[in-house]
């Protein structure tokens, strides 16, 4: 009480001290003079029953009025109108602190440390005597009084011995001393005093008098048991607007609790004591922002001296409260806390406005994000986030104004990994590009968001004012983003043959730093492939910076059906100023390709490239990812005309005329058209045949030059070119040659037609002397010298030499 102030704070700092080993003490306990206890830590009647508060008194070993000490009192057991407090038998201090407790509904830990923080009886460190106990609570000790001297009254007894009579106690009234008469009397002024907030500006109720001169009456007669409390003073009702002056500094009450114990004791000093010794003993005496029982999952928000269910742990946070502060209090301590019965929500959500329309902020809506609260400007805004009014919570308004303003919302939102969106339409649409975000808002205002806070808005599709390649987190398919419409890019050198990284295009890739940031993709269509149609009889093979169009003997083209916005976007690379060459190169290899059928056929050696007359010229390079979209036959090569060649399972050498190939019947064939046995090339039978089937018999002794016009006679001894005349002595003719021959000399590149001989009609073999004359498809042996001058008319005539397998093809006729 008032007069106890000084004597009472310097017997508790003591108290402090001495009770370091058997309860650690905080280096300093919080206070706030505005809040200094909880309403509902000051009501909660069940935190401990008789037996346990024994108990906590029997762990100081000097306390005055523990077990231990044999300290007893009578029991408070009811309320007579005309004889005031009854009392039963002596019990212990437990028991009698429990049933004022329960009487009246406060917390009976108040009424220890009252009891501590009045007279040091709960630690016993100033000693315990017979004044202390007159006066254990300091109820009825006024500063102005005198002394009195009682006698006749049991005050308390010791070991089963009665105290009966004091002399010199400040107690002002026979019905006020001892200490079962002052815990009975204190707990009634505690909770007589005790304020009620009305509203949401802070005005209260009292009953009552300040002077203290009412005692407790009875509204009733009956036992003073949980749900009997006297709390019916005489006093007429006094109204406050919630503030008082304490120590000369105007005092908001923000509890009833503390209205309670500046009424107890108006003074800083006392109820800073008062703080500590609870703090100390029992644990802070304001309840946590955020707790829960050990029990239950449930997590709950004090707001207001109400506890309001908080239904995820992002929200807790979006209100400033860190998950690492949730307190676990008593189940007990929890349902002492009331639910909320002003209109208040029993629920958080992140949309909030007042209970009134009409009340100071005039009823805005607020969204709540990351310890901030941004006011909706419209109702249309409302709705571009897709809240309804079943998104709002509705709070007293000095609560919500108790969270930081962040000003205005914004229709732009940005996440903490920085990711920005644009919310309208009831989805939020992310901004990946810097440049478009200063298109679509250039006032650059925005509102930044929790995570929790971001994911309550529904995701549409990005925002580009460009073409972009979106891909989600941890995932390698890539999505073409063209005016709204995906587009699957199946593989890494369709990126790069679509010159997504070129300079045509310079594509940038935004891969979502959550996936839930972008709606579902679902693909209007893949891109197709590197070889492509615009849809107008063109095709093209797109080559990273460039496209070729495709001549279509190359059988090479696109599917049709692609989208306007491909073929526009398509259209963007460069046309290469001449069409695709047939023989294409990769930029990283060696192979040179031919295209045929649809398809490419590797050349597949330097004899076939030279043969082929290639050089830099003759065919394009192009981008290794490009040449991948042309496919390669699995058995396809492109042989060179005049290539010779033979299957890895037989004997048999060809000649390549073409798409055949032509049989040698004897190795003096092969050697005759300019061959030796390193040039033939071997490939598998299958190869062969599929490529290069077999065409004619063989290849014939007998070769028209289509250019000259002239009739070779090819052999292993040399190469002769035939007059008409010379043809018909062979029996030959350049008509019947020329139309049984289906290629051109050029299959035989070995062969030098310029360096060929002229041809005779006088031949002989180089195994024999014997010379003949070649007239009319037969050979006449000539019998000697003489008769060979005779008959070319010629002392030393022209005579070639060939084969004799040849000569053997010629039929003999009569000797001349």
């Amino acid at each position: 009480m008032k007069h106890k102030f000084t004597f009472a704070f310097l017997a508790a700092l003591l108290t402090i001290t001495g009770l370091t080993l058997i309860h650690p003490q905080l280096a300093h306990a919080d206070f706030t003079h505005n809040r200094i206890i909880d309403d509902a830590m000051f009501d909660n009647i069940y935190t401990m029953g008789a037996g346990q508060i024994d108990t906590f008194l029997n762990q100081f070993p000097s306390s005055c009025i523990s077990t231990n000490h044999g300290f007893g009192a009578p029991d408070p057991i009811g309320y007579s109108p005309n004889s005031g407090f009854e009392y039963g038998a002596v019990t212990t201090a437990g028991r009698v602190i429990a049933d004022a407790a329960q009487a009246y509904g406060i917390n009976p830990q108040v009424l220890l440390t009252t009891l501590q923080k009045e007279q040091g009886l709960v630690s016993g460190g100033n000693g315990c005597g017979t004044l202390a106990y007159s006066g254990a609570m300091g109820y009825g000790c006024p500063d102005s009084g005198t002394t009195h001297s009682y006698s006749g009254v049991t005050l308390y007894s010791i070991n089963s011995v009665p105290v009966t009579s004091v002399s010199g106690t400040c107690v002002n009234s026979v019905s006020k001393v001892g200490f079962s008469q002052q815990v009975v009397h204190a707990a009634w002024l505690l909770k007589f005093g005790e304020q009620r907030s009305e509203g949401n500006i802070g005005w209260a109720v009292i009953k009552g008098d300040w002077d203290n001169s009412d005692d407790p009456q009875s509204c009733y007669s009956g036992p003073m048991t949980q749900g009997y409390r006297q709390i019916c003073p005489s006093g007429a009702t006094t109204y406050y607007d919630g503030y008082t002056t304490i120590d000369g500094v105007s005092t908001h009450m923000d509890t009833g609790a503390t209205a309670a114990l500046y009424w107890y004791t108006p003074h800083f000093s006392g109820n800073q004591n008062f703080v500590t010794l609870f703090t100390n003993w029992f644990g802070n005496t304001t309840l946590p922002y955020a707790f829960k029982s050990p029990t239950s999952a449930a997590v709950y928000m004090y707001v207001n001296g109400a506890k309001v269910s908080v239904p995820y742990m992002g929200m807790l946070q979006d209100y400033g409260v860190s998950p690492e502060s949730i307190q676990t209090l008593p189940q007990s301590t929890i349902d002492a806390i009331p639910t909320p019965t002003d209109g208040t929500s029993t629920s958080l959500s992140y949309i909030v406005k007042s209970p009134s329309d009409t009340d100071a902020d005039g009823g805005s809506l607020y969204l709540i994000t990351i310890d901030h609260r941004y006011a909706f400007t419209s109702m249309q805004q409302f709705a571009d986030f897709g809240f309804n009014q079943a998104n709002i919570a509705y709070l007293p308004l000095s609560f919500i104004q108790s969270i930081p303003s962040g000003g205005s919302l914004s229709n732009y939102i940005q996440a903490p990994n920085s990711s920005v969106f644009q919310v309208s339409g009831g989805q939020k649409r992310i901004i990946f590009d810097y440049p478009t975000y200063q298109q679509v808002n250039p006032s650059g205002t925005y509102t930044p968001a929790s995570y929790y806070m971001t994911g309550l808005v529904p995701s549409g599709k990005p925002i580009a004012n460009r073409d972009i390649i979106v891909k989600y987190n941890n995932d390698a398919t890539a999505y073409l983003l063209i005016n709204g419409s995906y587009y699957v890019i199946p593989t890494f050198d369709m990126f790069n043959c679509w010159g997504f990284s070129g300079p045509a295009h310079n594509t940038p890739i935004y891969q979502v730093a959550d996936n839930s940031y972008i709606s579902t993709i679902s693909a209007s269509a893949a891109l197709s492939g590197c070889v492509v149609n615009d849809n107008a009889g063109h095709n093209y093979l797109l080559g990273y910076n460039i496209k070729y169009q495709i001549p279509s003997a190359y059988g090479l083209a696109g599917a049709t059906g692609m989208s306007s916005d491909l073929v526009t976007f398509m259209n963007q690379l460069p046309t290469a100023s001449a069409p695709l060459k047939q023989y294409i190169k990769s930029n990283q290899g060696n192979g040179i390709w031919y295209v045929q059928g649809g398809m490419r056929r590797t050349v597949p050696t330097y004899s076939d490239y030279l043969l082929l007359g290639l050089d830099p010229s003759k065919f394009d390079t192009i981008d290794n990812s490009v040449m991948s979209s042309v496919q390669p036959s699995s058995v396809d090569v492109k042989l060179a005309d005049g290539q010779v060649v033979k299957s890895n399972s037989s004997g048999t050498v060809y000649v390549i005329s073409g798409a055949t190939r032509i049989p040698y019947a004897t190795s003096a064939s092969f050697l005759a058209y300019g061959n030796d046995w390193s040039n033939i090339e071997t490939y598998s039978q299958t190869t062969l045949d599929t490529d290069y089937p077999v065409s004619g018999t063989s290849v014939p002794p007998y070769l028209y030059d289509g250019g000259s016009g002239k009739v070779y006679v090819v052999d292993q001894q040399g190469c002769y070119a035939l007059t008409s005349d010379q043809l018909a002595s062979f029996g030959q003719t350049q008509s019947g040659i020329s139309s049984a021959q289906s290629y051109t000399p050029a299959i035989f590149p070995r062969l030098a037609l310029p360096n060929c001989q002229q041809a005779s009609v006088y031949v002989k073999s180089p195994d024999q002397a014997v010379v003949y004359w070649v007239d009319n498809g037969q050979k006449h042996p000539i019998t000697g010298w003489n008769a060979l001058v005779a008959k070319s008319g010629q002392s030393n005539p022209y005579i070639i030499t060939l084969s004799t397998s040849f000569l053997g093809t010629i039929p003999t006729g009569s000797s001349i």
